[in-house]
């Protein structure tokens, strides 16, 4: 068994090994071999040899060896598995710590939860792919370079799940029982909660597609090609493909497509790619016939690409960010795209989540893991507020927050 965090604890379990299988087989088997004095003796004399080589060879390391095992007996004493999670209703941030355990804070500060150890978001950070949480809030997703790791929160232990495959788009079904993955490749595939695997659903060779996310339950929104970018609508019963609408790469630059809560409409944000000219979009597209409504009062108040979109799941509103160069703080706009408005908020950071039910907008310092940096500060601030934002933690190191959870 080795030491690794990711890897310990009786949550996470790695299902795909099975080291029951014995290497050797008895020579006879059902045949006692007799222990006579001579075998006897012979086991004594072989001990006997055994140790005093060891005592021979090692003898100037015996106190190092026996203070290392010492501190590993420590280290295990320490880090024994944490006390069951009681359940819970309200929203709450789910972040990954320091001491590599996920977290769960409350929204007031008062509450920080200690979950099962976690493998990490490691180097690849953004990059690889957003953090996907469920509708109902008891489940969360993130891909690492090892796969995709679910954590289902449940009232007691949390179990870890890890989907095999490199995938970086996640997005959750509205009754958040299926994960859609994609690959950045050919392929879309879907996991259920207790498969093993992930299954492939849709496949086109030789072309790039990609999840945006749920329509509905049957249909899903899917991005196809890359220097024509197709937003389409998948069929997840028949297969069948519906454009709704295309865009040319050099028009869109690096596009951001967001699907709203209610799967009616997907948001289009779009960036410059390393500073190559392009039409800076700002828009809706309607996911029942592909219409596309330019958002051109937002687009002139903020003037720049907006990131990181998160909603409001029972407004519709939305929370985004925006960097500029020069200033390494992000700011922090609050967007109606239903009556195409747009309001600077006070809150510095990078958009994470906003609570439900009048909740708090969510921000962190941070939104990719970058080596030296740290702690990253996550904060919950309501949308009148006028002055700093309630600080939540200080101490998610490996990625600042995963988003918005429940388990009750």
């Amino acid at each position: 068994m080795d030491d690794d965090p990711d890897t310990r604890g009786d949550e996470f379990e790695r299902t795909s090994l099975d080291e029951l299988t014995p290497h050797s087989v008895p020579f006879t088997p059902g045949a006692p071999t007799p222990l006579t004095r001579r075998r006897l003796m012979g086991f004594v004399a072989g001990i006997a040899l055994v140790a005093a080589l060891g005592v021979a060879l090692f003898h100037d390391r015996l106190p190092t060896l026996l203070s290392m095992s010492a501190q590993g007996r420590s280290t295990v004493a320490t880090q024994a598995t944490p006390p069951p999670i009681p359940a819970f209703s309200d929203w709450r941030v789910a972040y990954i710590g320091e001491d590599a355990r996920l977290h769960i804070v409350s929204l007031d500060g008062k509450t920080d939860l200690a979950g099962p150890y976690v493998p990490s978001r490691d180097h690849l950070g953004e990059a690889h792919g957003g953090v996907a949480t469920a509708p109902d809030g008891h489940s969360l997703a993130y891909p690492t370079s090892l796969g995709v790791v679910v954590a289902r929160l449940t009232p007691g232990h949390v179990p870890i799940d890890v989907i095999n495959g490199l995938y970086f788009d996640l997005s959750w079904s509205p009754n958040s029982d299926l994960l859609a993955l994609g690959s950045r490749d050919s392929s879309i595939s879907l996991w259920r909660p207790g498969e093993t695997e992930a299954r492939v659903v849709y496949e086109r060779s030789g072309e790039r597609v990609n999840p945006i996310g749920w329509i509905d339950e049957g249909h899903l929104a899917i991005l196809v090609g890359v220097n024509t970018v197709t937003v389409a609508s998948l069929d997840l019963v028949s297969g069948a493909v519906q454009p709704l609408t295309t865009f040319l790469q050099e028009q869109v630059g690096v596009p951001q497509f967001t699907m709203t809560p209610h799967g009616r409409q997907i948001l289009l944000s779009s960036c410059s790619f390393h500073d190559q000219p392009f039409n800076h979009r700002l828009g809706v597209i309607d996911t029942a016939t592909g219409s596309y409504r330019m958002l051109d009062n937002t687009r002139a108040k903020t003037d720049s690409c907006l990131e990181n979109p998160a909603f409001q799941a029972d407004t519709g509103r939305l929370i985004a960010s925006q960097e500029k160069p020069g200033n390494p703080v992000a700011t922090t706009w609050m967007l109606d795209i239903a009556h195409d408005t747009a309001t600077k908020t006070p809150v510095p950071g990078f958009a994470v989540a906003w609570a439900p039910a009048n909740g708090p907008m969510i921000t962190s310092s941070g939104h990719e893991v970058v080596d030296g940096y740290g702690p990253y500060t996550i904060r919950a601030a309501l949308p009148s507020a006028s002055s700093a934002a309630l600080t939540l933690t200080t101490t998610a190191m490996t990625f600042p927050a995963l988003g918005l959870v429940r388990n009750a």
